[in-house]
């Protein structure tokens, strides 16, 4: 599994990760106009609650399956491969169903936990989708193992398009009876979907299933192990990685339960508390769209990593290491001064009937970067078997977010800002400790910093330029279109414009090499300029 391996499958990934949250950013844009505000922020708590549920009962074991496959793998256990696989699946398909069953019986219960009472009916509605992802975490953790990422990428698309499709019909039908009944109507389409994945990647297993057997053949013969000893494995990758990833993804819960409440303390109604926790949803929508990309990094590299590590190649950890935190960056700095600057005819242009939460995104672009930092933190700590420490620090996040969220959330004046300094500290906390703790344990130089400053100069670079052209062209627009046309095709091209100038100052930088080009989908590097490319080429050359 070499550079080669995780930058193909980064690529297709991405790829993937862009058409899917391409579709979920219409999705947004077209449910908040059917349900509302008041019902989009009922709508957001569901999916809190929801992802929460699915990152316990799923994020673990998929982890889980591609770490211990791909050590299987890497030592030409076959066998024990599909054995394991196997045995996951089945475990997988019970605790999902038990999962759904709980998340239905206390569907009410939980929406007052999380003072979302309207919530009830959609949480008992998206109850089966937990059943169904199980068994698709599963499959995805399998085809990640081998390094494969095109069927997850494609299950993604398919998975996306039935739930938008589905989702959309259902919140229109429903919606008449009701904000608890529309918003119920909206997340049908996540089983559905889910269903239909599941579907797709059952067929690729079934003829990919057949190179893995005659694999057999071409291996020395190994000692098989046990049942009880593979799902030992399974348990001690599972359980630590787990309990890492649900306290990642707390942090929405901790939003959930108690920025709500502190709102209606600080003296707003329960209806403009549900608008304003709204936004808080939107902000994790837009911002979601650079974390799935620095999530297919962290899915196509885990593999890697913990096949380097278990033969003991320590050079060819660092060097991935090193690596993934480079082009990390390279995405999430460009992507946090763009919503900086770009952040209120983004609003305008995809949430027109509630655009006030671009000062959310202005104020709190800066999460996109200590996020991704941290995302890519845990994927090598989990490659590495060290996770414990890192839930620690994360825990240290929590608590302190807690306390920020109970004391400022409540200050009228400052309301679900105070949620926004919450989540900044909670991801500070982590990723300093993350940081001292690798470079410890590998004993390498690990600079954030010096990695980081080609891309900030780049993103800086693009900032002078695109935001006065960004109004000019506005301006010009105006004269002939309506205003929200005017701002759309503005803000497009400001984005487009943005692209072109980031890279193009990358490569004058040499920031940007020849070898970077190969991580990019072949559909989005066909329209980078020849003059960039060749500059890119050039660098590149000059360097070798």
């Amino acid at each position: 599994m070499k550079k080669q391996s995780v930058s193909k499958g980064f690529a297709i990934l991405t790829l993937g990760s862009i058409i899917v949250k391409i579709i979920s950013i219409l999705y947004i844009i077209l449910i908040t106009r059917i349900i509302g505000k008041e019902g989009y922020g009922v709508y957001s708590a569901v999916y809190i609650i929801y992802v929460f549920v699915y990152v316990v009962t799923n994020s673990g074991i998929s982890v889980a399956t591609a770490k211990l496959l791909s050590e299987l793998i890497a030592k030409g256990r076959y066998t024990d491969t599909t054995k394991s696989f196997k045995l996951i699946l089945v475990f997988m398909a019970v605790i999902g169903l038990v999962m759904s069953l709980l998340m239905y019986w206390f569907a009410v219960p939980l929406s007052q936990i999380v003072k979302f009472p309207k919530a009830y009916i959609a949480i008992k509605t998206l109850s089966p989708a937990i059943l169904f992802t199980s068994i698709l975490s599963v499959y995805r953790g399998y085809f990640q193992a081998t390094s494969n990422m095109i069927p997850t990428a494609v299950s993604q698309i398919i998975e996306q398009l039935i739930n938008v499709a589905s989702s959309l019909v259902f919140a229109c039908v429903l919606i008449k009876y009701g904000i608890e009944v529309g918003c119920a109507g909206a997340t049908i389409g996540t089983s559905l979907g889910a269903f239909g994945a599941i579907i797709y990647l059952l067929m690729v297993y079934r003829k990919n299933k057949i190179s893995l057997r005659s694999a057999v053949k071409q291996k020395p013969t190994h000692i098989k192990f046990s049942t009880k000893d593979l799902s030992n494995k399974i348990i001690k990758y599972a359980i630590p990685i787990t309990i890492c990833l649900g306290m990642q993804n707390a942090g929405s819960l901790i939003d959930m339960v108690n920025v709500k409440d502190r709102l209606i303390f600080g003296g707003f109604s329960d209806s403009i508390a549900s608008s304003l926790f709204g936004i808080i949803g939107q902000f994790n929508t837009l911002i979601n769209i650079p974390i799935t990309i620095i999530t297919a990094l962290s899915m196509a590299l885990l593999p890697s990593i913990s096949a380097s590590n278990i033969l003991g190649e320590l050079n060819e950890v660092r060097r991935k290491i090193i690596y993934s935190f480079r082009i990390c960056l390279l995405i999430a700095i460009p992507s946090a001064v763009g919503f900086s600057i770009l952040g209120k005819p983004i609003y305008v242009m995809l949430f027109p009937t509630m655009p006030e939460g671009y000062k959310f995104m202005i104020l709190g672009s800066i999460i996109v970067v200590l996020w991704s930092i941290v995302l890519i933190q845990t994927t090598i700590l989990q490659g590495m078997g060290k996770l414990y420490k890192a839930t620690s620090y994360i825990l240290v996040g929590i608590i302190l977010k807690v306390v920020i969220n109970y004391n400022v959330v409540s200050i009228h004046n400052i309301n679900i800002y105070g949620a926004l300094l919450g989540n900044i500290t909670y991801f500070i906390i982590p990723l300093l400790l993350n940081q001292l703790l690798l470079v410890k344990t590998l004993k390498i130089k690990l600079s954030l910093f010096k990695i980081s400053f080609k891309p900030l100069i780049s993103s800086l670079s693009m900032a002078i330029i695109v935001y006065p052209s960004q109004y000019v062209m506005f301006k010009g627009f105006n004269l002939l279109l309506s205003t929200y046309l005017s701002n759309t095709f503005s803000t497009l091209l400001a984005v487009i414009l943005g692209s072109f100038i980031y890279v193009y100052v990358l490569a004058l930088t040499k920031g940007i090499d020849n070898e970077d080009l190969q991580l990019m989908p072949f559909t989005i590097t066909k329209l980078i300029p020849n003059i960039i490319l060749a500059k890119i080429k050039k660098s590149s050359f000059i360097s070798s």
